[in-house]
């Protein structure tokens, strides 16, 4: 079975009115007589869909003004203009004027109305004179004609004053009146002028009435309640128009007042039977007179025994006015299919039960409700209020019972929803945004507006410009709301401190750079670098070059930093490597740069050795940054082993030859003598 339940946030006063509308339709009308006429019983507590009217004096009787003899209505009200006391909204209370035997309202109901004021005094004191009375008053009611509504039933009482002939002659004409007219929308009686119409004026031979108080100048006849019940199938689809008029006397010394009441229901037999019983109720409209067949019953309600499964009933209904109309039924038993729809106020954990049960072929009769919650069942009452102790599912059952005592169950679990709505807090930096996810609910509102890019709906992109509390509020499909509140703080940009262990670089020499500030680093370029990752980096540059670190932290703020890295070029250092004699000293010669550090420790540009075997010098250069390193090497040549030829005498004035050998070149002394001084 597919169910519709109205599911809705129900708060403030639109949740005291729809209690209060359920206290009227579902306690007053529960004990009432239900119609499918929207108020013809009055039982709104109001004259909601009636319209009405009164009369003033006309002179309809020769020199004594009046308005109601023959009734003239001329001024004509709506609803809300029919006010008392010529139009009263009545409950049951005893009539005063009938020894208290008339009850203001139609049996079985909670309100009626009284057509007309019931005492003079109201005249006297409203349009004073010698005829303060005179006065008449309407009130009707139009609809049009369904199936739900081809039997109209109205209810009237009447109080009548009679005028005492002896003491205040009145014609027929002049005396107090009451009458009603059923009308098609052409304006003619329905069905006929014997049942759409009637009219009683005071006096003491009217039959049905009874005497009430008396004075020496009248007395009072009323009538009590009478039912009255008109077939209008004939009239489906067509407008029907009911009309109820009371009028004082023509002279203004005596009142006409009526007490009437209406419903509409369909022109049918309920038949109360249950699948396996041995007997069937049946029960015709109220309102007439009857004759059932087969059987010759002739009360509202027969029960058949040991009934046969689809036998037709027929019932000749009369009314009082004479008219007849027959209806039918074929026995069947009574199916009840039970189902409720229901309404949360999530506020205040109350739930509205609205009954949907389907009943065939019978009458529901009482509604037995088990909540759930473990508190006591409620009967008796069809569209129930009831307060949770909290939000949670409840299996509530709902047990219908039938006329005739049929009876089913049904139960559908129900939930009272809690919502709670999550909504992070954050940080992030100025100029940055953060996107915010609430959950919990089906739909968002999100306040103040500032900094968002929408206002509604689960996420949204929060970018203040300062820190700001957010509120959210989520609502469930039954409208029910939870609120929270997302803190955004705004954190201020970071701070970069960058360093290095020199911005100036020689050749082939490297620098540590390092940033602090923050959680994670990014370098650029990467040029030259060993990471482009870290606090630290190492960089190894061929050319001058400038570095820059982004730096952010866990909360997405960022900073930055640069530092440029100066490359310096290294000296070029040049140095003598000569060639000694054993024994000798070389002079070692550096240039290039400013100054000088040798490997045997010397310094200065120049330094003097003697070494004894050949030898390298290693001499770095400084420019006062950066150092260049080359070597010298010293020969050192071994001294050559002379050989010379000496002759140990020679002639004098004779010569000899003086040969040398082992050298390369030679060098003689004394030269005394010699014919050289240079060679072998």
């Amino acid at each position: 079975m597919n169910r519709l339940y109205k599911k809705e946030i129900l708060v403030g006063t639109k949740f005291i009115a729809l209690l209060f509308q359920l206290f009227l339709l579902g306690v007053f009308q529960a004990n009432g007589q239900s119609t499918n006429c929207d108020n013809s019983n009055f039982e709104n507590g109001d004259f909601s869909n009636w319209q009405g009217g009164t009369g003033t004096p006309n002179g309809n009787s020769g020199n004594n003004p009046g308005g109601c003899c023959p009734i003239v209505i001329n001024n004509f009200l709506n609803s809300a203009a029919l006010i008392p006391p010529r139009h009263v909204i009545t409950t049951p209370i005893a009539d005063p004027n009938t020894f208290n035997n008339l009850i203001e309202v139609a049996p079985g109901g909670n309100f009626s109305a009284r057509l007309g004021a019931w005492q003079n005094s109201f005249y006297a004191q409203n349009n004073p004179g010698p005829f303060p009375g005179s006065k008449s008053e309407m009130l009707r009611y139009t609809f049009t004609v369904t199936p739900n509504s081809e039997l109209f039933v109205y209810s009237y009482a009447v109080v009548l004053e009679d005028p005492n002939v002896f003491v205040t002659p009145h014609s027929a004409n002049e005396k107090p009146r009451f009458e009603i007219k059923v009308l098609d929308q052409a304006g003619n009686y329905v069905p006929n002028a014997l049942c759409g119409h009637y009219l009683v004026v005071a006096d003491s031979n009217n039959a049905g009435f009874q005497t009430g108080i008396s004075t020496s100048a009248s007395v009072v006849h009323y009538k009590n309640w009478t039912t009255v019940g008109i077939d209008l199938t004939a009239y489906l689809n067509q407008t029907i128009t009911i009309e109820f008029q009371v009028g004082d006397c023509a002279l203004g010394g005596h009142f006409g007042y009526a007490y009437i009441d209406a419903y509409c229901a369909p022109l049918q037999v309920l038949a109360q039977y249950c699948v396996g019983q041995n007997q069937v109720v049946l029960t015709a409209p109220a309102g007439f007179s009857y004759l059932w067949m087969p059987g010759g019953y002739t009360s509202q309600t027969i029960t058949i025994n040991n009934p046969q499964i689809g036998s037709v009933y027929t019932c000749d209904l009369t009314s009082v006015t004479g008219c007849v109309a027959t209806i039918s039924t074929v026995v069947q038993p009574t199916l009840i299919t039970p189902d409720f729809g229901y309404q949360v106020d999530c506020n205040l954990n109350t739930v509205l039960f609205y009954d949907s049960t389907i009943v065939l072929n019978g009458t529901a009769s009482n509604w037995v409700w088990d909540f759930g919650d473990s508190t006591p069942q409620m009967s008796g009452v069809q569209n129930p209020v009831h307060t949770y102790p909290g939000p949670g599912i409840y299996n509530v059952s709902l047990t219908v019972t039938s006329v005739a005592g049929c009876s089913q169950t049904i139960t559908i679990p129900i939930t009272i929803p809690l919502v709670t709505v999550d909504a992070p807090s954050s940080t992030i930096c100025s100029t940055a945004f953060v996107t915010i996810n609430a959950s919990g609910a089906s739909t968002y509102t999100w306040s103040p507006s500032t900094g968002l890019n929408v206002t509604t709906g689960a996420t949204v992109q929060a970018s203040p410009t300062v820190s700001t509390t957010y509120t959210v509020t989520g609502y469930n499909v039954n409208g029910c709301s939870g609120t929270t509140t997302a803190f955004v703080h705004i954190a201020p940009n970071l701070v970069v401190n960058i360093t290095a262990t020199s911005d100036s670089v020689c050749e082939n020499s490297s620098t540590s750079i390092s940033a602090i500030g923050g959680t994670n680093y990014s370098w650029s370029p990467s040029t030259y670098l060993n990471s482009s990752t870290g606090n630290s980096v190492i960089s190894l540059p061929l050319a001058s070059i400038t570095y820059t670190v982004i730096v952010t932290d866990g909360s997405g703020c960022s900073g930055q930093a640069s530092i440029p890295i100066s490359l310096l070029q290294n000296p070029v250092i040049t140095v003598n490597s000569p060639a000694i004699c054993n024994g000798q000293v070389a002079n070692l010669n550096a240039s290039g740069a400013l100054s000088y550090n040798w490997s045997n420790g010397a310094t200065g540009n120049t330094i003097t050795v003697s070494p004894v075997l050949n030898s390298t010098y290693t001499v770095v250069g400084s420019d006062g940054f950066c150092t260049d390193t080359t070597t010298a090497f010293v020969t050192v040549n071994p001294l050559p082993v002379i050989n010379v030829n000496s002759p140990l005498t020679v002639c004098i004035a004779g010569s000899i030859v003086l040969t040398a050998s082992g050298a390369v070149n030679y060098s003689w002394a004394p030269s005394l003598g010699l014919s050289s001084n240079f060679g072998a």
